[in-house]
Formats: structure tokens, sequence, C-alpha cells
């Protein structure tokens, strides 16, 4: 199993929008998956998801939290866009599990 966890790299921001400032459009997170039972099978993607405010409820920048553009993340990406995600974790994680079989040179068995 897979264990799964974001986090927030960076946040862009307009300006002004609808009578706000430093409004959040855009958001660079990561999503690291980790092997439950190999811990040290760990692999990472970035993405971004961009945002819309439409006006109401408002948190200014200053007073944002983690868990709050964690939350607007969430809610932004789409049922594709977290199979795409967890496909390249799986597939990371799968390839630094498989033992890489390299050819060997051999004596030549006449000599």
């Amino acid at each position: 199993m897979i264990n799964y966890v974001r986090g927030i790299k960076e946040l862009y921001t307009l300006p002004e929008q609808n009578g706000q400032s430093n409004v959040v459009v855009q958001v660079l997170f990561t999503t690291t998956g980790t092997d439950s039972e190999n811990p040290q099978a760990t692999a990472s993607t970035v993405n971004t998801v961009v945002l819309s405010y439409a006006g109401g409820e408002f948190t200014p920048f200053e007073q944002l939290s983690e868990a709050q553009v964690l939350a607007w993340v969430e809610g932004a990406i789409t049922p594709r866009m977290q199979d795409v995600i967890t496909k390249n974790i799986q597939d990371q994680i799968k390839r630094k599990l498989t033992a890489i079989v390299k050819p060997q040179v051999q004596p030549l068995p006449w000599s």
C-alpha cells in the first residue's frame, strides 16, 4: 500500500480580484508517496492547480494556513488528475523496487 502526503511549494497571487488584494489564483504542490512495506521507496510529483475567486468569503493572504490551502488543492484536483498523480507515483516506486538486471560480460568458454 502506498501512503500519500501533499505539501504546498508556492502560491501565486493577483494583486487584486473582485475587490480583494493578494488573491491566490494558482498553487504549486507536491504529492509524495511512500510504500508502507518498503518505507525507503518514495516518489514525488509536482503539480499545479488554478483557483478562481468569485467574491464572497475571503481570507487575507497573511492569514492563510497550510491546511486551508491544502483543502483548496484537494477541491481543485479532478478525478483524472488524481489518477495521473497516483499512477505516476506508483510507477516510480515500482521502478525503485524492481531489481535491474544488467547483462554481464562472461569470459569466452573456449579460452
